[in-house]
């Protein structure tokens, strides 16, 4: 007999309070099994033996035949009976041990209603070391249950739909209760089992073998009939590990936290585990993974290399200069509302967040038409004829002057790809430059202004004004001619 609140102890006391937190009880409201209590005289100490069907004395009021007061069953002090242990005090009352009289469907599904709503009193009324082949049958239907309801459903949905039908429905059911979550859920109680069991003896000793234990840990796994049921299914599994909390709880009689501790803290590893082993494989692909185009300066990743960029940014140029009598688009922009052009051809980084003179790349790649045109019209502003060269990202365009490219000297530069000059962590070398010829070379950082030379040189003897230095252009300012 013990406290309806705090599950302290009862027996031998003349009170009527739970000593622990002082909740008041009375002997007539418990039942025992009869004949397994010995009611006390509260004068004298004489014992007499609860026969009724409740356990309880008959008549409840009485003289004592010792010292000849008078007494009332709930005045009288309480204690098991000679040899009696106090669990055998209490009445049998766990559906499943008695399915021969309920009949088995009956024991099963109020069984189940009490390891859903009450596991604690389930196992409290539940002997230790004789019920662990029967908790281990309620397991191992629950078991059944899972993989029953999985085949069912599955060869329904086949019959209805054909074999696609019934990969769809593996698809759906087997994420929560297909046979492989069964068999590891099978496994994994087994282990769970040894591990709560090991924490128990580390922690204090156990007051019950190992059986004790595994009856818990299998009354506790009634939430986990709810596996297959959708949306409420992910949730079985923390259902069913709070339930046998409880049932451990009650099962070897220790408190709750130490309770939680056995139970709880297996899972919680296996999960903290697996979290950190997923982790561990994720970063291992990651850094298993070259990144596109081989590494920059300063170990910047390159997702399209700088002679890439050249090559089909001179070509798309070009080829809208043929379709536009020969004329460049007003602002490089253009290229990037093309299908073809994406903003890693301007950027030789990414995330792509280098302004062009307001928004990032990236952003503009993703705005709606209208916005996007607003843009350009922004843009091309920028623009007027006294323009030789503007930036880009990474690409410094400098075809402006030259009336028609289809015709223009081979040697010209239109598309120069140099590193920004607000970018002082990186560098792109070689510099990359397309010409008009539709040819890209390569030259080298430490050549560059001698080549800037040679190309002013060729500007000169074409009519064009010469080219500032491209690493020195702005993306918000244009280079124009003196």
């Amino acid at each position: 007999m013990r406290c309806r609140q705090c599950e302290y102890p009862l027996w031998n006391l003349p009170t009527r309070a739970c000593p622990e937190c002082g909740l008041p009880f009375r002997p007539s409201e418990y039942e025992f099994v009869p004949g397994t209590v010995e009611f006390c005289c509260p004068h004298c100490g004489q014992g007499y033996f609860g026969t009724s069907a409740e356990g309880h004395l008959r008549p409840e009021s009485f003289e004592c035949v010792a010292c000849h007061a008078w007494m009332t069953m709930d005045e009288a002090m309480l204690r098991p009976a000679p040899g009696v242990d106090e669990s055998q005090t209490l009445p049998i009352k766990n559906p499943w041990l008695s399915r021969q009289r309920l009949g088995f469907f009956r024991a099963f599904f109020s069984t189940l209603g009490k390891t859903l709503t009450a596991p604690g009193n389930l196992l409290r009324v539940t002997p230790p070391g004789t019920a662990y082949g029967a908790g281990r049958g309620f397991f191992f239907l629950i078991l059944a249950w899972l993989l029953g309801t999985t085949v069912v459903g599955m060869a329904a949905v086949s019959l209805a739909a054909g074999f696609s039908g019934m990969a769809m429905s593996f698809a759906f059911c087997g994420l929560w209760a297909n046979p492989l979550v069964i068999i590891a859920w099978f496994i994994a109680v087994l282990l769970w089992g040894v591990a709560a069991h090991l924490i128990l003896l580390m922690t204090g000793g156990a007051k019950h073998g190992i059986s004790r234990t595994y009856e818990a840990l299998c009354y506790g796994a009634g939430p986990m009939v709810m596996l297959v049921m959708p949306c409420i299914g992910p949730f079985a599994c923390i259902w069913s590990i709070v339930s046998s909390t409880i049932a451990f709880k009650a099962a070897q009689k220790v408190g709750g936290g130490r309770a939680s501790l056995c139970v709880v803290t297996p899972p919680l590893v296996v999960m903290v585990l697996l979290f950190v082993g997923w982790m561990a494989f994720v970063m291992w692909v990651m850094s298993t993974m070259p990144a596109p185009g081989g590494m920059g300066s300063g170990a910047v990743a390159y997702t399209t290399t700088p002679d890439q960029q050249a090559r089909t940014l001179t070509g798309e140029l070009l080829g809208l200069a043929e379709r536009n009598n020969g004329a460049g688009p007003t602002h490089g922009l253009e290229l990037l509302d093309r299908a073809s052009v994406v903003p890693q051809d301007f950027a030789t980084i990414w995330p792509v967040d280098i302004p062009y003179f307001g928004p990032t790349l990236a952003r503009f790649h993703t705005m709606m038409p209208q916005e996007r045109a607003e843009t350009l019209a922004s843009a091309a502003r920028m623009i007027n004829e006294r323009t030789v060269a503007h930036r880009v990202g990474d690409v410094v365009l400098t075809y402006h002057g030259i009336a028609d490219l289809r015709a223009a000297n081979p040697g010209l530069w239109i598309v120069v790809i140099c590193e920004d000059p607000s970018e002082t962590m990186r560098s792109i070398d070689p510099i990359w430059v397309g010409r008009a010829d539709g040819s890209i070379i390569a030259v080298p950082q430490s050549g560059f202004a001698a080549a800037l030379d040679a190309q002013n040189l060729l500007r000169a003897e074409n009519g064009l004004p010469p080219l500032p230095d491209p690493r020195e252009i702005d993306p918000s300012q244009p280079a124009e001619r003196d």
